[in-house]
């Protein structure tokens, strides 16, 4: 009988090993490709599907103190340190570029022939079909917030996007980047798509719905400043699942329910490395901002040492995918660019009622549209703190420069170790010293 096993797929692996210059309609020897509704449905459920945030993004962001120096040379130092390359050696798979394309050459298996499956009903083998689009796209945007610039409508037709790989043949040609652009229409068309064959609820978070893809398209909208519908989409998935919790009926964050059965995720993704969360502390800067009534700096931010630094303290390995507060933060935000500042104060509101002490809560108020976003972003921090979106809110905030320099500091001595300034280059980072080797015409970010 015939068994069912995923590919372990680098790509850039697959590049090194190709000679062929054109597709190759056949089955690389070892690969067997799955026929059944079940093993596509399995194929969905393997690790480099639903554990494949990028640690490194987290690494790069403000939320974040790591004890590295610069003299270290490893993909999350590199990272932290916002350094050109993620990976300088070119033997090793190479951070976020490798594991991110071996879980789309998984969702491509499925892509490409689910659809023919040999058994299961067409509404099932759609609900597949579409869910691999999805999770296809949500990697596809962490590429491009990676190796590309931030999104700008009018440069986005000439800026560098991503190698946008269909094929699941391991000797066919790397394909060039495509535009911006045409990455992030092919992101929206695949989640557009997507929201067409999903149900509305799922095996588990783990798997995308309906509302997952919605909120991942008011996420994209967002960050391509499309306000208009970041809005629309926040509002549609918002339709199906609004649930907050009440961090008043907490003691300890450990109390709170597992992120499996957490109301308000509504797509739970682990990282690469699932104890990543447990080797970092929340940066000064950041717990410095919160309010002492702010629940969730008593919920999550814990100094187990009694020294000053602030490890989380979640149920579990925390949850980078989506969840219900983040469509809230997108309409607030998308509502206030569309000058409606007061119903985008509600949703702060509804928010911040549930997560300040009950003994302090009020409701705040803006005077018009430059202080309710002020408003929003400063909620935005605080709620998606470690939660894996920061690093693509530091890069449009920063396009739209309203984003301050960071610095990276030494804990002991004070001593500034490394700053990201407004407008630097290093909002990008350099496409792999491993994919440049096998790819010697793919075009550099960096001269």
């Amino acid at each position: 009988m015939k068994k069912y096993f995923h590919i372990a797929l680098i790509f850039t692996l697959a590049v090194a090993i190709s000679s062929c210059k054109k597709y190759l309609d056949v089955i690389p020897k070892g690969v067997v490709i799955p026929e059944k509704v079940s093993e596509f449905d399995l194929l969905l459920n393997s690790e480099p599907v639903t554990t494949s945030f990028p640690e490194q993004m987290m690494y790069a962001s403000d939320d974040v103190h790591a004890p590295y120096t610069k003299v270290e040379d490893n993909p999350d130092a590199n990272a932290y340190f916002w350094k050109t390359q993620l990976n300088n050696s070119v033997e090793a798979s190479p951070a976020i570029w490798g594991p991110l394309y071996r879980s789309i050459y998984n969702t491509n298996v499925v892509i490409k022939n689910v659809l023919n499956a040999k058994d299961g009903t067409d509404v099932k083998k759609k609900q597949l079909f579409g869910e691999a689009l999805a999770f296809r796209a949500a990697y596809y945007f962490d590429l491009a917030t990676i190796y590309s610039k931030a999104y700008n409508a009018s440069t986005a037709a000439s800026d560098l996007g991503i190698p946008l790989v269909s094929s699941i043949d391991v000797t066919e040609k790397t394909p060039a980047r495509s535009t911006l652009q045409a990455t992030f229409d092919t992101i929206i068309n695949n989640l557009k798509t997507a929201s067409d064959y999903l149900p509305r609820a799922n095996t588990s978070n783990a798997r995308m719905n309906k509302y997952s893809a919605f909120g991942l398209l008011s996420r994209v909208y967002l960050y391509m400043q499309d306000y208009a519908n970041a809005a629309l989409y926040a509002g549609k998935a918002l339709e199906g699942t609004n649930d907050l919790l009440d961090y008043n009926d907490y003691f300890a964050g450990y109390e709170l329910p597992f992120s499996e059965d957490n109301p308000e995720i509504v797509w739970h993704r682990l990282p690469n490395n699932i104890a990543a969360i447990f080797y970092i502390t929340y940066s000064n800067q950041l717990i410095e901002t919160f309010s002492p009534d702010d629940l969730r700096l008593q919920l999550f931010a814990q100094d187990f040492y009694g020294i000053g630094e602030y490890y989380y303290g979640g149920p579990d390995y925390g949850s980078y995918g989506i969840n219900v507060p983040e469509i809230m933060l997108n309409r607030a935000e998308a509502l206030v660019h569309n000058n409606k500042a007061d119903d985008a104060i509600d949703i702060i509101n509804e928010i911040r009622s549930k997560r300040i002490s009950a003994f302090a809560y009020s409701p705040l108020t803006a005077s018009g549209n430059a202080e309710a976003l002020e408003i929003v972003l400063q909620e935005r921090r605080w709620e998606l703190a470690l939660k894996g979106t920061r690093w693509m809110d530091m890069k449009r905030l920063d396009a739209q420069e309203k984003m301050p320099a960071v610095q990276r500091k030494d804990t002991d001595t004070g001593d500034i170790l490394e700053t990201l300034a407004p407008k630097s280059i290093h909002y990008t980072f350099e496409i792999p010293s491993r994919v440049l080797l096998f790819n010697p015409n793919m075009v550099k970010n960096f001269k």
